[in-house]
Order: structure tokens, then sequence, then C-alpha cells
């Protein structure tokens, strides 16, 4: 009751004269911390912290930490507290439901949740790449890439769309160009429908992606089908696309 209703001077007495558990969860496993979190008092966190015996990983039946639950609020002071205070681990979350602090901020363009995860230095940047590219943040996406090791062939967990493939989703041609200058990226990616960058943008009708794609060595073959098998002829007929450069070079495979 102390902890949920942000009673900071009682919630002391009871931690120094040892007469409170704080290691008690309630019916759900739900921590002292948790709630504390949950109810935004930066204080009683502090305070259950200060004394380290708070559990500051624990993770309650549905899958929230209290990272995740601060993150969730979007408090940028007890998200701080938690991971330079209590050390908490920010990779750890839940698969089912899927509950992890730096996908949640991404998705929900919490900007300043995400720096702060980042420059602890703890953070893996993938599943928040990933995030970025399912949701086409572009702006993101491009941080993300600015950070060290990260696989700029990255797919997404929805449905396996890469970075080069977000880039013709937002018909972004200047990113496009950058991500097809650097050699570590795959132009001929499929993400998890069979589809490729040619192939999107044959069906955005986005002639001068398709030229770029293609100058950049995209795979042009008519073979070529996507899952649902359709080819590249078959979605430039389906888009009404005129046939221009890439033709040409698909006449000549």
């Amino acid at each position: 009751m102390a902890v949920e209703k942000g009673f900071i001077d009682v919630v002391l007495l009871l931690l120094r004269t040892g007469k409170a558990d704080p290691y008690l969860t309630d019916s759900a496993n739900k921590s002292a911390l948790m709630l504390a979190v949950e109810n935004k008092h930066k204080e009683v966190v502090e305070a259950l912290l200060g004394v380290g015996s708070a559990c500051t990983d624990a993770m309650a039946e549905n899958g929230d930490t209290a990272l995740f639950l601060a993150v969730v609020r979007r408090d940028v002071d007890i998200t701080r507290i938690l991971l330079e205070i209590g050390m908490a681990n920010s990779d750890l979350g839940c698969d089912s439901p899927f509950k992890y602090p730096l996908p949640y901020a991404v998705e929900n363009n919490y900007q300043d949740i995400v720096q702060i995860l980042l420059s602890a230095g703890k953070a893996d940047p993938i599943p928040g790449l990933q995030a970025a590219i399912s949701k086409n943040q572009i702006a993101t996406i491009r941080s993300f890439l600015g950070i060290a090791g990260v696989d700029p062939n990255t797919q997404d967990r929805v449905s396996g769309q890469t970075v080069l493939i977000a880039a013709i989703r937002a018909q972004d041609l200047q990113f496009v160009q950058a991500l097809l200058e650097n050699k570590m990226v795959d132009i001929n990616a499929q993400n998890w429908a069979g589809g490729t960058a040619l192939m999107l943008a044959v069906w955005f009708k986005d002639l001068d992606a398709e030229e770029l794609l293609v100058e950049y060595g995209a795979d042009p073959n008519p073979s070529l089908r996507s899952w649902d098998g359709d080819t590249l002829l078959d979605l430039a007929d389906q888009r009404g696309v005129k046939r221009l450069l890439f033709l040409k070079k698909v006449r000549t495979v």
C-alpha cells in the first residue's frame, strides 16, 4: 500500500526497520519496485534501489519488468534511474506477448527513451532496428545504422522487410542510393513473401528507384518470383507500369 500510494516516509521507515520484505510480490508476481514504477513514484523507486534490496530484473506473470513499465509510461527519469542505479537489463523481456523496452520505445516513437536505452550502452540495437523497419521510421533506421556492428540486412519481425525495402516503401530515393553504395547491403534480399526491393519499386511505379536498383545490380530476371508466384513482369502488368529501363535488362537475360 505504501509503495503503491507513494508514501515515501513510510516506505523508508519500513525498509530501515526491516518490517517489510521488498522481495514480496502480489498474486501476479508483481514486485514492489514494479508497483512504484507503474505509479511513477520516483522517490520510492530510488529508495527501493538505494537499499540494494529491489530485484530490478524480476518479471511479472504477464511479462512486465520494472524497466518495461517505465518505458511504457515514457518516464524518462525512472528509466534512467533503473539503468544507472538499478543496472537493469535493457534486453530482458517477454516473447509472448512481445514486451521488450527498446522495440516498444521505437514503435511508439519515444525518441527520448530510445536515446536513454542506447546511451546506456547495454541494449542490443537490432530489436530496435527491426521495430523501426516494421514501422517504416526512416530517420530512426538511419540512426540505428550509425551504430557500429549493426547489420544493414536485418529483417523485421513482422514480414521480413529489410532496410532497403523500407527505403523503397518510403520512396526515399536519397536513402536508397546511400544504402546501395554500402557494399554490405544485399540488393536482392527477399522478404518473407519473397518480394525484393525491385519488385516493390515496380509495385509503387517508382521508375527512378527501378533504374537505380538495376544500375546497382538488382536481379531483373523475369523468372524470379515472389512466393505468391508474381514475377516482375506480372507486377508491371498489374500496376500498369511502362516498361522502361529495367525491362531492357530483362530482355537481355
